[in-house]
């Protein structure tokens, strides 16, 4: 599949001047939609007016999945080929009957125009091979820490951790239940829908991953973070994962003096494990 990296936009744009100056008799509805939908993307206003007509689930960037970049860079390609082949074989007026020497021109022809598609970029395949650090077993670091926790076959446990690591949790085992969806952590998932968190789980969710940092002194910290253990107690969640940045002092101060979490596992892994006794 060709995609936006490399040269393939203007592959796609040959192609489609290819396609427009030979193929006048025959006008293709596709090539009519391929044209008007590359001069509405190319210029910044008419652009625009599509970044506001598409709801913000998607980015501005989805704006070029309109354009048919495969199929008429295939088509121009294929045409490419065609007319390369016919004029090969006609060159002096004189047209080559021989089948081998039309075969090896056919041969040669393909060749060339496949080195030029490679020279535009790199044909990837849909499915992208993920960049984070992993394990021996293949596992992410945010899903490998959920291998640490102990989690029954015939019932559910709840979770409170991090966004990289809740947006693992329902993927690795269904028995683990967060105190609130990915629609919390990703705005694009929510854009139009009318239901809200509360401000106690919006503080919850900011507490959990990055701190509130709003304290005038570490001894209101320290009060606030022992305020929220305690609510998580009462709330029942079973394990709390901290990452190592947000593993700060007055943190581990306020865990190590209380009494509803004790510290589960040390690991390896930039992450720390409290688990409700």
């Amino acid at each position: 599949m060709a995609r936006l990296e490399g040269q393939y936009l203007m592959l796609f744009m040959a192609s489609l001047l290819l396609i427009w100056l030979t193929e006048k008799e025959n006008k293709k509805e596709l090539d009519f939609f391929s044209l008007t939908m590359l001069l509405l993307l190319l210029f910044p206003w008419t652009a625009g007016l599509l970044v506001r007509y598409q709801t913000a689930f998607y980015s501005p960037q989805n704006l070029w999945r309109l354009l048919p970049l495969t199929a008429v860079s295939a088509y121009g390609l294929v045409l490419a080929e065609t007319k390369m082949l016919a004029a090969a074989t006609q060159a002096g007026g004189l047209r080559l009957r021989a089948e081998k020497k039309r075969r090896l021109y056919e041969v040669l022809v393909v060749a060339a125009l496949a080195v030029f598609l490679f020279l535009c970029g790199t044909l990837s395949l849909g499915r992208t091979v993920t960049e984070e650090k992993q394990r021996l077993d293949g596992l992410p670091e945010e899903a490998a820490i959920l291998t640490y926790l102990d989690i029954p076959e015939d019932d559910c446990i709840y979770l409170l951790a991090p966004d990289e690591v809740s947006a693992w949790a329902r993927i690795y085992n269904g028995n683990l239940l967060l105190p609130y969806g990915r629609d919390l952590y990703e705005p694009e998932l929510s854009a139009y829908l009318f239901d809200t968190y509360d401000e106690e789980m919006l503080l919850l969710h900011d507490w959990v991953n990055t701190g509130l940092n709003i304290w005038e002194n570490e001894e209101q910290e320290k009060y606030a973070e022992a305020d929220f253990l305690n609510y998580c107690a009462e709330a029942g969640y079973h394990y709390l994962i901290f990452s190592y940045e947000r593993y700060n002092g007055v943190l581990a101060e306020a865990l190590a003096e209380q009494d509803a979490y004790r510290e589960n596992y040390t690991t390896r892994l930039p992450y720390v494990i409290y688990e409700l006794q």
